[in-house]
């Protein structure tokens, strides 16, 4: 796994409305898409090893690919982190509370069998477990400890902003006429900027084919260093292949899905005559989803927009069935499995599996 930094202010896009004009304001994304990071480590490669021209010939193709295919080169997760601590993205299935301090407590939602009236026929609910006022899940990252914490033992558990990473520089700028040397009616540009916050990170976990020594990306090339840190995929894998997550499973015979990465989406995931969720071909039974984004961006080989998907963000929870038989296998493909329907190469998609039980009434 490796750490990118920086000093300066940077700006990642996203997908919606990039206008001038007074009443138009851009914000940015953060952190940025997988295809953003993966497309910034492929340049960076071509850049200290090669050239443009050489990579479009396929030269490169072992090692990054090629305009239509991908080498070596793998993306396989991004994380944040403040110091030696590193955070995941916060499963969507969680109540989230703001206590009298101000720190944001997390509490996983309890799974509760319908009550048989409910207007869209759910067979299952998602049900807070306190009444008071609560903030979205999105957009919110937890330590892997405190993760392990929170989906294993259903602990109540504090929880980071994204402000805690990422401040955000707001910055407006104008069009000037060449002719008149003033400004240009209607050529207003606001958007925001962001700077990393003390001790905060992007963390990846990558193949890389050869060693990079910056990477540059964001707000025309905001240059990033990046310093390998293999102690945060230790920590990582020790809470993937946690044996409680095949126990528990096998055990309530249900399991939780959680996106640590985007997933790109191209059809429907619940198929409605089976009720059967598409990438595991068992019961769906609830699932907590924020609002979807689109993905795009413009291809600089074909030099046209890229095909522009659904995306769900990371954090995005599905819960389904594990079936009485071979529930081993299943569960160890699941681990495997990336939950995307394209850029699984770059980091779509990726998860990770965790017990949840059915509460029972009374």
């Amino acid at each position: 796994m490796y750490k990118l930094a920086t000093y300066d202010a940077f700006f990642f896009r996203g997908n919606g409305e990039f206008s001038s004009g007074e009443n138009t304001f851009a914000t940015g994304i953060f952190p940025p898409n997988p295809q953003t990071i993966y497309g910034a480590l492929r340049g960076n490669w071509i850049e200290q090893y090669g050239n443009v021209e050489d990579f479009n010939h396929g030269k490169y193709a072992n090692e990054i690919g090629t305009p239509t295919s991908h080498g070596k080169l793998r993306l396989k997760g991004i994380y944040l982190s403040k110091g030696k601590t590193l955070y995941l993205p916060l499963p969507q299935d969680c109540q989230v509370i703001r206590k009298e301090d101000g720190k944001l407590e997390a509490h996983l939602l309890e799974l509760e069998k319908g009550k048989g009236y409910e207007s869209d026929g759910a067979q299952y609910r998602l049900v807070g477990v306190s009444n008071k006022k609560s903030e979205s899940a999105e957009g919110k990252w937890v330590t892997v400890k405190d993760w392990e914490k929170l989906v294993l033992k259903r602990e109540p558990v504090e929880v980071l902003p994204l402000g805690s990473f990422v401040q955000e520089q707001p910055k407006t700028g104008i069009y000037l006429n060449r002719a008149t040397r003033t400004a240009q009616d209607g050529m207003l540009y606001q958007y925001s900027r962001n700077v990393l916050a003390p001790d905060a990170s992007i963390v990846i976990a990558a193949e890389l084919p050869s060693s990079l020594k910056r990477v540059s990306m964001g707000n025309k090339g905001t240059l990033w260093s990046i310093e390998e840190v293999p102690e945060f995929q230790g920590e990582l894998k020790k809470l993937s292949d946690n044996p409680e997550t095949v126990k528990g499973g096998k055990e309530s015979g249900l399991v939780r899905i959680t996106l640590l990465t985007p997933s790109l989406v191209t059809k429907e995931l619940i198929d409605k005559d089976t009720n059967q969720f598409r990438f595991t071909g068992t019961d769906w039974i609830q699932s907590a989803i924020g609002r979807p984004q689109l993905s795009g961006g413009w291809d600089m080989a074909r030099k046209r927009p890229k095909t522009r998907y659904t995306m769900l963000a990371a954090g995005t929870s599905f819960i389904v069935r594990v079936p009485e038989t071979n529930s081993d296998a299943f569960l160890a493909t699941l681990r495997e499995t990336a939950f995307t329907d394209a850029g699984i190469e770059e980091g779509y998609g990726k998860a990770i599996i965790s017990p949840v039980n059915l509460i029972e009434e009374g």
